[in-house]
Formats: structure tokens, sequence, C-alpha cells
């Protein structure tokens, strides 16, 4: 009798523990959907505000709306007016696809030699908004809906009046409206990033405002819209975000396809995109080195980049840039530095196995350019190795000459320093860094 009811009674706590686990994990549950559903609406405030800010920005510096189509071009000098271009060819084209093939025949952009624009240029933004234009104005005009105001400026006595549109209809706005949502992205990714590394939401929210407070710094879409830097930056955000996701947390197929996927549209986008990247790879090769990655992890990221490498490669019909691009190199120097190091530790000199990685994989980064370079008889990035060698050495071409005037290329002035002081940017970065280096020595 005393068995069976202490049966009772232990069946009965049974079920009443499984019924509190089940409301504390309905709760958990209810709780974790109202956490990701806040961060989401914050991630898109955050994204609207600043694309808003950068838009906004951009007319009050350059009055955009109250100005004529062509006083808009002449808005764009230099690379901006030289891509810009390629849009406007594409919209005003018979038809899309006349308007593709001929850019794979371009002979105006270089005098006496045709090109295919879309290999030499990274011109898929251009491709692309210019689709969407399309697409939207075959449907505002089926549907006959309004898309712009247009009104007549009066000029001078001797001067005919000019006709000014404004609104999404008009091809200028169009592109400018594209730019701007990409800069909304960024406020996003960044939300994103600091709430994914902070595991808080406040920590999400810190991070924009420091971007915001250090935004002159940080990004230029406010002052030169068509720059390739402008589509290149939601895209590099978007590796960074996903690697460290990828670090933090468990690693998944899905997420390594996302990162090769954002690996593509960044060098679709910008022609700089493969330098960016090395440094990605040169970061990761680092952390695998400090032991804070395993080979087998470091192998997954060489697989994920090296299949995008390939995939732009493709897409911009072979080009020899990509593959002899400081990336590519860094990737062909990781297999060598793993393969290296399994000989050594194979060997009688297993010990110096790790202490080889940073010489075996800048070894391997500089024959692997070299080589290749020779190999495929390019000579496109020389530039860059001209521009180095001038601001390290003083060896000055005619072309790094040009490139030296603009303050862009030039070394970095204290005024820099300054600011970033005054944000507490650099003084952060440097007590970071240190807090870094006391961490790996401390577990070590």
């Amino acid at each position: 009798m005393m068995t069976s009811k202490v049966k009772k009674r232990d069946a009965l706590n049974s079920y009443r523990k499984e019924l509190s686990q089940g409301a504390s994990s309905k709760n958990g549950n209810k709780a974790y959907i109202w956490k990701s559903l806040l961060v989401v609406i914050l991630a898109i405030l955050c994204g609207v505000i600043h694309g808003k800010h950068a838009a906004e920005m951009f007319e009050r510096s350059t009055h955009f709306s109250h100005l004529a189509d062509f006083e808009r071009e002449m808005l764009f000098r230099t690379e901006m007016g030289f891509y810009y271009s390629f849009y406007k060819y594409l919209v005003n084209a018979k038809s899309f696809k006349e308007g593709l093939i001929a850019l794979t025949r371009d002979n105006q952009t270089e005098y006496g030699r045709e090109i295919n624009a879309l290999k030499r240029f990274n011109l898929y933004p251009e491709i692309i908004i210019s689709a969407m234009y399309r697409v939207f104005k075959s449907i505002t005009k089926y549907w006959k809906i309004p898309t712009q105001i247009c009104w007549q400026v009066k000029r001078d006595v001797h001067l005919p009046p000019v006709t000014s549109c404004e609104g999404i209809g008009n091809q200028m706005f169009f592109y400018i409206y594209m730019v701007y949502f990409l800069a909304g992205l960024v406020g996003s990714l960044l939300f994103l990033y600091g709430f994914l590394l902070s595991d808080s939401i406040f920590g999400g929210l810190f991070t924009v405002l420091c971007f915001f407070y250090n935004h002159s710094e940080a990004t230029r879409v406010q002052w030169t819209p068509p720059l390739r830097e402008s589509f290149g930056y939601p895209a590099f955000l978007c590796i960074t975000l996903l690697i460290s996701k990828d670090l933090k947390y468990k690693s998944t197929l899905h997420n390594y396809i996302l990162i090769s996927l954002s690996s593509v549209m960044f060098m679709l986008v910008w022609q700089f995109a493969s330098i960016a990247l090395a440094t990605v790879v040169g970061s990761l090769v680092a952390l695998n080195m400090l032991g804070l990655i395993s080979n087998i992890h470091l192998k997954q990221f060489f697989k994920t980049f090296f299949v995008s490498i390939l995939i732009a490669c493709f897409m911009l019909f072979k080009n020899e840039m990509l593959l002899s691009s400081l990336f590519f190199a860094s990737l062909i120097a990781v297999k060598i530095m793993l393969y290296v190091e399994q000989l050594l530790l194979k060997g009688c000199f297993f010990k110096l196995a790790n202490f080889s990685k940073p010489f075996t994989f800048a070894f391997g980064v500089v024959c692997v350019k070299f080589f290749i370079g020779k190999l495929l008889r390019t000579e496109d990035d020389a530039h860059i190795f001209d521009l180095l060698r001038a601001k390290i050495f003083g060896l000055h071409t005619f072309d790094t000459l040009l490139y030296t005037c603009a303050a862009e290329f030039d070394f970095l002035p204290f005024e820099y320093f300054k600011k970033t002081s005054a944000t507490l940017l650099l003084p952060m970065a440097f007590v970071i860094c240190i807090s870094g280096v006391y961490i790996l020595v401390k577990e070590k």
C-alpha cells in the first residue's frame, strides 16, 4: 500500500516537473521570438536612418533635386561619371540585350582598341540597376503610375528654360536611390555585427552610434555615390559578419554558401575587392597560427573562397586580374603552408611546424603572385605596387606622380589621427589590441 502511494506521489511530482519545464520552455521560446523580432526591427530602423542621412547629406551638398539632368551628370566627375555613363548607355539603348552586346565590343572607351567593358571594368552594379529601371518603367507605364514631377526652370534672358524632373521615375534618381538603399544596408549590417559580437542589443546600437560618430572617416557614399566602394562596402561587411558568425558558432554549409555568394558579389562590383579579401585570408591564417581555429576550419574557408573566386572569374569573362591578384595568391599560399606543415610534422622537424607557418605563407604569396603574373603576362595591378614602391622608397613613375597628387593616395595627415583620437576610435583600438594580446598570453 505504501509502495503504491510512493509511486503515485513520484508520478505526480514527475508530471508537475514536466509541466514546469514545458512552461519555462514556452516562455523561453516566446522571449527568443520577441528578442529576434526586436533585433530585426532595430536593424531595419538603423538601415533606414543611415540611408536617409547619407541621401540628405548628398542633397544638401549638391542641391541634386533642383538641377537639370545634364547638370546632375556634371556632378559625377572623374570615375563617377565614367561608371554612370555605362548605366546611361544601357538605359537608353534600343534594348537591354543590344546594350550588353555593345559593351562586350566597346570601341569608344579606349582609343584605337575594341575591349570587353564587362571584363575590363566592374560594371555589374550598372547592369543590375539598369535592368531594374527598365522593368520598373515598363510596369509603371503599363499601369499609368506617375513616378516623377517635372517643371521648367527659367534661366537668363538669352538662354532657353531647362526642364528639371524629380522622382524615382527619373533615371538619375533611380540610380541614386539604389546606391542609398545599399548605404542603408551598411547601417543594418553594422547593427547585426555589434549584436553578434556582444550578444546584446545595446552592443548593436553602440556600434551604429560609433559609426555615425566617425562617419566622415568611415564612408564617402554621401559625397561620391557612383564609386565602386559604395556597392562593395555592404558586401564586405556581409562577408566579415558571416565569418564572425562562423567563428563564434557551429560551422554550417548554409553559412559557407552565403560567404561564397557575398564574396562573388564583392569581387563583381569593386576592382579592389581582391586586396580586401586577401587581408581577410591573412587574418584567418593569423588565427590559425595562434591556435584559435583548426586546420580543418581553415581548409573550409579555403574551399569557400576558392569557389567564389572561380565563379567571379567566370562571370568577369576570365578576368586575368583576379587570377593574378593577392587574394588568389594568398589562397594558394594557404594550401602550401598546410602542406609544408604536414611534411614537418611527419619528419624530425615537427617542433618547427607552427613556427614556420608565417614564413611559409608570406613566401608562398610572393612566389605565387610573381609566377602567375609572369604566366598570364598581366600587369593590370602593377600600378598598385608602383604606388607602394613610390610611397616607401620614393621611386616615382609618371602614373604614381599623378596618383599622389590626390589626397586619398597621400600619407595619412595629422588631422586624421586628431579626429580619430577625439572620437576615441584610435585610443579604443589600442586598448582592444592590448586586451587581445593580454588574453592570448594569459590563455597560453
